[in-house]
């Protein structure tokens, strides 16, 4: 996996098919900055993080501070080692449950959510995010297609998985 565009363009990620995690999609993560390419000093949540994929490439785009969030410790370990090809300056790593952290009182510009399928309450989860978004800011959730949400967001289709996608204006 790489990095499209921006400072740190070609930089490759490391993933693994031996941990318990799923890697977005390439044609998803594009779809994604395409749609929403200026991050230039944007606050950036990547929750669920995985291998840090979301999150470094907006790190690429100028976004900052970015701060992941990924409660498995052996999938925060690879996020740890992939974040040693980057600035350490405006990273942020919690390897703590995605609830927790939402307790914290921090709020951002860019959320992206990317819960195991079938193992977060996602409508709690959504209100509880939506309640850390800041004024002009952007929530990004990704799951299961056949998800049953109690939303009003734009809906991005790509095989098994869905986008939905909130602006807070």
């Amino acid at each position: 996996m790489r990095i499209f565009s921006g400072l740190y363009k070609g930089t490759n990620i490391q993933t693994s098919s031996r941990l318990a995690y799923r890697p977005t999609k390439a044609i998803v993560r594009k779809s994604i900055y395409d749609r929403f390419n200026n991050l230039e000093s944007k606050s950036v949540l990547d929750l669920f993080s995985g291998s840090g994929a979301i999150g470094f490439e907006a790190l690429s785009r100028g976004a900052k501070p970015i701060v992941f969030v990924e409660k498995d410790i052996k999938i925060f370990q690879m996020l740890i080692k992939n974040s040693k090809k980057f600035p350490k300056t405006n990273l942020k790593f919690y390897n703590m449950d995605a609830f927790s952290f939402l307790k914290l009182k921090s709020n951002f510009d860019f959320i992206y959510a990317d819960p195991p399928y079938g193992k977060y309450n996602v409508n709690l989860l959504v209100e509880k995010i939506l309640g850390r978004l800041n004024h002009n800011g952007v929530f990004i959730l990704e799951c299961q297609k056949k998800e049953n949400l109690n939303s009003n967001s734009k809906t991005l289709n790509f095989g098994n998985s869905r986008l939905l996608i909130w602006e807070k204006f």
